[in-house]
């Protein structure tokens, strides 16, 4: 389970005292470049003094996720507790590297909903998927990184060059919300609720393997050419320190957490579980009195 005193630690501490100071509420603060939603990642994973918790739909093997998880194995170094839940629907030759920090002190990994094949030929991959699609079309597109149950990033980014712009040929527009104060543990008990579903598989049971990373360095070459010092601010950092510091400010406000359940695709679809996301979104809708704004990737007329 997640942290179950997160004041106890230095960032926790002071987004409990700026909560107090303004309410009661949570601060948030979007983050729309790509390069600082990366480098306010590293800088979460370098700061967290207890735990780590990451769930994500895709970390590729490419250079930013090489990169993070080059962090991750730091942190676990240093004694922070590391809970890591990927999603198995669209990985890729090379996404696999993240496995190798199976065995490592500090670290869990598990597998939300996994194929049984473990591997990347697409006719293997397409004729299980064909014969068990009502299970294998359930996925987990949550992004969410929290940090200490102090700090967390939530939003439309995985783990991925295409997602920090660093890529030169392809990349996504997406947000990131930078979240501190009491909703993050809203926030963590969605990851618990993942992480304890009987579809989140450890990684043990599917690669038989106790190799793992442990402090390799990682060239970041595409970081550099995209355009901005990433040592430089890395070491720095920024965002992350700007925003505790009150540097840069950060919007307190009332908000809610709407989370989908894990056990949609158990057979346990009563409305409790069924309705999840529907009627908060519908109560809200329905208190509009002057404006509705609405920012999805998808629109699915059903």
């Amino acid at each position: 389970m997640a942290l179950a005193a997160p004041e106890q630690t230095k960032v926790g501490q002071e987004f409990a005292t700026s909560a107090q100071e303004h309410g009661g509420r949570t601060g948030y603060r979007i983050i729309s470049v790509g390069v600082d939603g990366f480098l306010m990642r590293m800088e979460m994973i370098n700061s967290a003094e207890r735990t780590l918790d990451l769930q994500y739909y895709i970390l590729h093997g490419d250079e930013s996720g090489r990169l993070l998880t080059d962090a991750i194995v730091r942190a676990a170094d240093r004694g922070v507790r590391v809970r890591l839940l990927l999603d198995d629907g669209e990985t890729e030759p090379g996404d696999q590297q993240i496995f190798g920090i199976v065995g490592k002190r500090n670290v869990e990994v598990r597998v939300f909903n996994p194929f049984a094949y473990r591997g990347h030929n697409r006719f293997l991959k397409g004729t299980e998927y064909l014969f068990n699609h009502s299970r294998l079309d359930y996925r987990m597109h949550n992004k969410l990184l929290v940090m200490d149950n102090s700090a967390a990033l939530v939003g439309g980014r995985n783990i991925g060059d295409q997602y920090f712009q660093i890529d030169p040929d392809s990349q996504f527009a997406d947000d990131d919300m930078f979240v501190g104060g009491p909703i993050v543990h809203d926030l963590s008990g969605t990851f618990d609720e993942f992480w304890n579903s009987d579809l989140a598989i450890p990684v043990e049971a599917l690669h038989k393997t106790n190799a793992h990373l442990g402090h390799r360095k990682t060239r970041p070459d595409k970081v550099k050419k995209a355009g901005f010092n990433y040592q430089e601010k890395l070491d720095s950092g920024e965002p992350l320190a700007g925003i505790i510091a009150g540097r840069e400010a950060l919007i307190w406000a009332d908000a809610q957490v709407v989370c989908d359940s894990p056990e949609k695709k158990l057979g346990r679809q009563v409305p409790a579980v069924a309705s999840r996301m529907y009627e908060p979104i519908a109560r809200a809708i329905a208190q509009v009195k002057s404006e509705l704004l609405i920012v999805s990737p998808y629109v699915v007329p059903p």
